[in-house]
């Protein structure tokens, strides 16, 4: 045991006097004027403001005041850092452009000159014009890091929209970090806009936000260093597996749906289905998606894993599937755990392995779903439960969803199409824990080589 902590503590040791190294090469730099600046590497460095209706007046000018002392903190200039500011409420407003000024005074008393407006909180206009007005190829440079900091209090008044947009512009490489103020903010919300959930800052009030000020300039700065020394090469990043998510890990994905659905049902079922896929890149090195027969039979078999690597390709399987008579839970999770990610069906070692479960009704072996539902747990496999209607019991969805899984509710099928963005979330979501477990577990090895 003491060997063993002897070889951690050297580790950790180590690694503290990298970090110290780094710190102090990249925080404590001193700029030309003889202060010290957080950050000296070039980049175009963009903040989104609300400005809605919802911030009151004078914690609207904490914003600002925060936002004067988090641009004081980089070595601004031509060559250097840039920065622009822009607003939104129901629409949007470029307080000045990234090339608009190149010292430090002049942007501090540009943004002193803002004032509020007010309105609605129209999130996803502020991403677009962010995308395509401050992060221009005419306003922004093509050899620094794009960094965006958005600063909210609150859910965006058209999340699917907000989604879409954040997606587009975590594809044109713009990193953003995401910033939620107060008691309205939505988590989720904020995980999407940001590039990774370690770009997420909160605090309870404007006021509150200067105590984040060390900390969001160092990572500021850190997103700046691990970006500038990829943005000279002509070698484009590849495209995220799944839309907003930044995680390049594969995906076996298969869906379980339930089997005494009507026709109606079933024609929401599959367009869920669809819409989810869409956001996927399907393809035998990416994401695969897989779905559990829906009767013993073999007439109409599962669409497994390997079967299709487009989205076209199984749009079209899923427009042939079939209604069947009865299945029970237990018996779907018997297939994922025995077929659905099985290798000889297209399942990977080195893949991310969710379930989308759709509930519908109570199980009739409550007790047969906890055995299977155990296995399929030891196979590392994270459940997305999806209830819908008033006939599930909840304490079974919440069983379902244990271990490292989610839970999503629908009052009824007509509901399912509006939680397609929601769900990719979820997926995204669930990946990124795969990923920090299997990280964890590396590290676990590395230490103690077991």
């Amino acid at each position: 045991m003491s060997g063993r902590m002897s070889i951690v503590s050297i580790r950790r040791l180590f690694a503290t006097l990298v970090l110290a190294t780094v710190t102090l090469s990249v925080y404590c730099y001193a700029s030309e004027d003889g202060e010290r600046r957080a950050c000296h590497l070039p980049g175009d460095l963009v903040f989104v403001l609300d400005e809605s209706g919802s911030i009151w007046g004078p914690a609207f000018q904490e914003q600002l005041t925060f936002v004067e002392l988090v641009a004081d903190t980089f070595d601004i200039g031509p060559d250097k850092t840039r920065i622009g500011v822009m607003t939104f409420a129901s629409d949007t407003q470029v307080v000045f452009h990234l090339d608009a000024y190149d010292n430090r005074d002049q942007i501090k008393q540009a943004i002193r000159q803002i004032t509020q407006r007010r309105g609605g909180t129209q999130t996803h206009r502020a991403l677009a014009a962010m995308r395509l007005q401050m992060f221009s190829p005419e306003h922004s440079r093509s050899t620094a890091a794009h960094v965006a900091i958005v600063i909210t209090d609150g859910e965006s008044e058209e999340p699917a929209d907000t989604a879409i947009e954040a997606a587009l512009v975590h594809e044109q490489g713009i990193n953003v970090i995401a910033i939620g103020v107060g008691p309205h903010v939505i988590m989720e919300e904020l995980q999407l806009i940001a590039s990774n959930e370690d770009l997420v800052f909160t605090a309870p009030t404007y006021a509150a936000l200067q105590p984040l000020l060390t900390r969001l300039a160092w990572k500021a700065c850190e997103v700046l260093t691990t970006t500038t020394t990829t943005t000279s090469t002509t070698t484009p990043a590849p495209a995220p597996m799944i839309a907003g998510c930044a995680s390049r890990m594969p995906v076996d994905l298969v869906w379980s749906l339930p089997n005494e659905a009507g026709a109606a049902a079933t024609e929401s079922i599959l367009q869920l289905v669809s819409l989810v896929a869409g956001d996927l890149d399907i393809g035998p090195t990416s994401v695969q998606v897989g779905v559990a027969p829906r009767t013993c039979s073999t007439e109409k078999p599962a669409i497994r894993l390997k079967d299709h690597d487009t989205v076209d390709g199984l749009r079209s399987a899923l427009n042939d599937r079939h209604l069947a008579v009865t299945a029970n839970i237990d018996k779907q999770l018997e297939y994922l755990r025995s077929q659905g990610f099985a290798s000889r069906n297209g399942g990977r070692d080195n893949a991310a392995k969710l379930a989308l479960v759709v509930v519908d009704r109570r199980p009739s072996n409550p007790e047969a779903m906890r055995r299977e539902l155990t296995k399929v747990h030891r196979l590392g496999v994270k459940l997305i439960v999806i209830g819908v209607g008033q006939d599930v019991d909840a304490d079974q969805l919440t069983a379902l969803a244990a271990n490292g899984g989610s839970l999503v509710r629908a009052e009824s099928y007509a509901e399912l199409g509006a939680m397609h963005v929601t769900l990719v979330q979820r997926i995204c979501a669930a990946i990124r824990d795969t990923g920090l477990k299997q990280l964890r577990e590396l590290l676990d090895f590395d230490m103690y080589g077991n």
